[in-house]
C-alpha cells in the first residue's frame, strides 16, 4: 500500500478515536472530540481529496464497527462529509489567464455555512419522519438533560420555548462552524509551517460571501418572524446560521481596515477580548458583514490592498 493512502488511513484511526473520546467521560473528552476533524484536514490538505476521502470512510467505518450504526452514521454526516467538501473546494484552483485562482475564504466560509443549514434541514426531515418532529425531539433531549445536571431536591426548570429551542439548535450548528473554521486554519498553519500546504492561505482580510446567502439570511429571517409553525422554527435556525458567516465577514472587515492602525495586532487582540465581554457587538458585526458588499468599507479605509493570500499569513 502506498504510502499516502497508509498516512490516510492513520488520520482515519486517529480521527475516529478523538471522536469516540466523549465515550469515555473523561475530562478532556469534549477537547479531544472537538479535534477529531484535524486528521482529516491535515491529510486533505496536504495530500489531496483522495486522502481525505479515505481517512473519511476509514474513520467513519470504525465507528460503525466498535460503536454502532447511529454514531458511524453521526459522524459521516457532520464530519466526514463536510470535511471531505470544505478539501475539494479549497484545493478546486481554476486558471483564468494561466494564473491559478484558489477558492477565497468567503466562498469556504459559504460551503461551511451550507453544511450547516443542510445538517439542520436533514435532522428536522429524519425526526419529522420518526413522527415527533425536531422542535419536540430537541425539547425532550434538553429537558433530559436539564433535569440530569439538577441537583436532588431542587425544581424542575421549566420548559424551554419553541424559540429558545431553535436558537438553541442554531447555536450548535454555529458552534459546529467555529469548530470547522478553527480546525481548518489550524491544519493549513500545520501545514504551511511544515512545507506541506498544496495551496497558499486565503486571505481572510478579504473574505466575501456569494450574493445567494444574502437571499437565504433575509428569506430565512422573515420566515422566522413571520411564519407558522415549523416554517417560523425552521426560519429562526437558519437565518441564526447565516448571520453567523456575515459575522464572519464583519470580522474580516475589521482586520481589513485595521491594517491602516498602528500596533495592529495589540488592536486585534484589543477588539476580540472587547468581543468577549460584549456580545452585543456581534450583532454589529453580522451587520458590517451584511452590508459590507454595497458600502465597500474595506477598499474605502483599508490603508493597502487586501489582496492576495500567501502560504504565510492568512489574514
Amino acid at each position: 500500500m502506498p504510502t499516502s493512502s497508509l498516512l490516510a488511513v492513520a488520520a482515519g484511526v486517529l480521527s475516529a478515536l478523538c471522536y469516540a473520546s466523549v465515550i469515555s467521560g473523561a475530562l478532556l473528552a469534549v477537547a479531544i472530540a472537538y479535534v477529531a476533524p484535524m486528521p482529516l484536514l491535515l491529510i486533505g490538505l496536504g495530500d489531496g481529496p483522495r486522502g481525505v476521502t479515505i481517512a473519511a470512510l476509514v474513520a467513519s467505518v470504525l465507528l460503525a464497527i466498535f460503536g454502532d450504526v447511529m454514531t458511524g452514521f453521526v459522524y459521516f454526516a457532520t464530519e466526514a462529509v463536510p470535511t471531505v467538501l470544505l478539501v475539494r473546494v479549497a484545493l478546486a484552483a481554476r486558471a483564468p489567464g494561466g494564473a491559478s485562482a484558489w477558492p477565497q475564504a468567503g466562498t469556504l466560509i459559504a460551503v461551511l455555512t451550507a453544511n450547516a443549514i443542510f445538517l439542520v434541514l436533514l435532522a428536522a426531515l429524519a425526526t419529522a419522519i420518526m413522527g415527533r418532529g425536531l422542535e419536540v425531539e430537541a425539547r425532550t433531549a434538553i429537558s433530559a438533560m436539564m433535569a440530569a445536571f439538577t441537583p436532588s431536591g431542587a425544581p424542575t426548570p421549566p420548559p424551554l420555548s419553541g424559540d429558545s429551542v431553535g436558537l438553541l439548535i442554531a447555536a450548535i450548528a454555529v458552534s459546529w462552524m467555529a469548530m470547522m473554521v478553527v480546525n481548518a486554519v489550524l491544519a493549513q498553519t500545520v501545514l504551511v509551517r511544515t512545507g506541506r500546504n498544496r495551496r497558499p492561505s486565503p486571505a481572510f482580510a478579504q473574505a466575501t460571501l456569494p450574493e445567494w446567502l444574502s437571499v437565504v439570511f433575509v428569506v430565512a429571517a422573515i420566515a422566522g418572524w413571520v411564519g407558522p409553525g415549523i416554517l417560523g422554527f425552521l426560519g429562526h435556525a437558519v437565518a441564526t446560521i447565516a448571520a453567523m458567516a456575515f459575522a464572519l465577514v464583519g470580522l474580516a472587515v475589521v482586520h481589513g481596515v485595521s491594517r491602516r492602525v498602528a500596533n495592529r495586532r495589540m488592536v486585534l487582540i484589543g477588539f476580540y477580548l472587547t468581543l468577549l465581554l460584549v456580545p452585543i457587538l456581534g450583532l454589529i458585526l453580522v451587520l458590517i458583514g451584511f452590508i459590507e458588499p454595497w458600502l465597500q468599507l474595506r477598499r474605502r479605509f483599508g490603508a493597502r490592498g487586501t489582496g492576495g493570500g500567501n502560504a504565510g499569513h492568512p489574514t
